[in-house]
């Protein structure tokens, strides 16, 4: 099964050469590739039966990760990290399919910057049972110790879920290199409290922050406008800014600021592009 075109789940039938097992890794045939559609992070998305079965995210070039189901899918991407299947169990893995943590036996989606993980725990089922439970951080960095049952675990409180002003692209993974943050404030959104969160990055580098920018949270590229670049909507579309992946309201967007460089090719020559990340603290 896969996701094709449009977006909807279809059936394939027992076909030759849809795809083969390569050093125990799926390796998608370029003509059942092009029967995806490739979503957020530009990957698509299959479902094998068999030996190295499971769901599996697929990146254009071919290169995929098994991943584990969740809600009769692939899993989510919380706050930038998927959990991919590996030997001993279970480790997180960003859009690019770079391992950032783990192995663990078992673990749960990233929310609020941190993930319960198990080592030793032994399934039944979709439960995990037994092992030892304790909580890290997206680095993968251990917060509270990997030493609590599963019920000593889940009595312990997740991080405050109200927004604190600082670097939200980094805070959730989604910062691209020569991105530099710059500053955070509170601020209006629409006459509503909001927090704000500004980055700059060099001319030299724009592209490739917007490109990223566009790519984890579905911001829509700039064009140039009157006086300078900017994030404009898509044909049809009211909002072109991106978001984080948390559930009060947020925007991202870049601009250049005031410029006569109306060139994408000549996007060096401007000193500075700014990237704005908007958290509304308050609701209409």
């Amino acid at each position: 099964m896969y996701i094709g075109h449009p977006p909807s789940l279809e059936l394939l039938g027992p076909r030759k050469a849809c795809a083969r097992l390569v050093d125990g890794r799926l390796d998608v045939a370029p003509a059942m590739r092009k029967r995806l559609t490739y979503g957020k992070y530009g990957l698509g998305q299959m479902m094998v039966l068999g030996d190295g079965g499971g769901w599996h995210y697929v990146k254009r070039n071919g290169e995929t990760l098994p991943v584990v189901t969740f809600d009769n899918g692939a899993d989510y991407f919380a706050e930038g990290l998927t959990r991919g299947i590996v030997k001993s169990g279970i480790a997180y893995f960003d859009p690019d399919f770079h391992q950032v943590a783990g192995p663990y036996a078992d673990g749960s989606p990233f929310r609020n910057g941190r993930a319960a993980v198990c080592q030793g725990c032994s399934k039944s089922g979709d439960t995990s049972r037994d092992g030892r439970w304790g909580f890290i951080d997206r680095t993968g960095k251990v917060v509270l110790p990997i030493a609590m049952t599963r019920p000593q675990a889940s009595e312990k409180p997740w991080p405050d879920e109200t927004p604190q002003c600082g670097d939200f692209l980094g805070r959730y993974g989604m910062k691209p290199e020569h991105l530099e943050f710059v500053e955070c404030h509170e601020g209006k959104d629409a006459q509503l409290r909001a927090l704000v969160a500004r980055y700059r990055t060099r001319g030299l580098y724009a592209a490739g922050v917007e490109s990223q920018l566009m790519r984890d949270t579905g911001m829509e590229a700039q064009r140039y406008l009157c006086c300078g670049w900017q994030v404009v909507p898509a044909k049809g579309e009211a909002i072109g800014d991106g978001r984080l992946p948390i559930e009060v309201d947020s925007a991202v967007t870049m601009t250049s600021g005031e410029t006569v460089v109306h060139s994408r090719n000549a996007w060096t020559e401007i000193p500075w592009f700014y990237v704005d990340v908007t958290v509304d603290l308050e609701s209409p």
